[in-house]
Order: structure tokens, then C-alpha cells, then sequence
């Protein structure tokens, strides 16, 4: 796919639902940083 920058997580996230991946009851950290020091994340259930 190549550099997808701001939308490489969402990317990600549908993948992983097309190949059922996600599991009930987990918890998912998601992480992404860009120029500089810039850094962010959440984590989804």
C-alpha cells in the first residue's frame, strides 16, 4: 500500500475486520507519532 500517513490505523483497524481478528473481551492499544515529537493513542474494546 505503501506510506498512508494519517490513515494507516484506520487501514489497519478494517483489515482486521476483514479477517475477524478482533477478539471479544480484548483490548487494543493503538499508537501513531508523526514529525517531530508528536505522539498519540487510545486503546479500544
Amino acid at each position: 500500500m505503501g506510506n498512508t500517513v494519517s490513515a494507516t490505523i484506520p487501514i489497519a483497524i478494517n483489515l482486521l475486520q476483514k479477517k475477524n481478528q478482533f477478539k471479544n473481551n480484548k483490548k487494543y492499544l493503538l499508537m501513531g507519532f508523526g514529525v517531530g515529537l508528536s505522539v498519540a493513542g487510545c486503546i479500544i474494546s
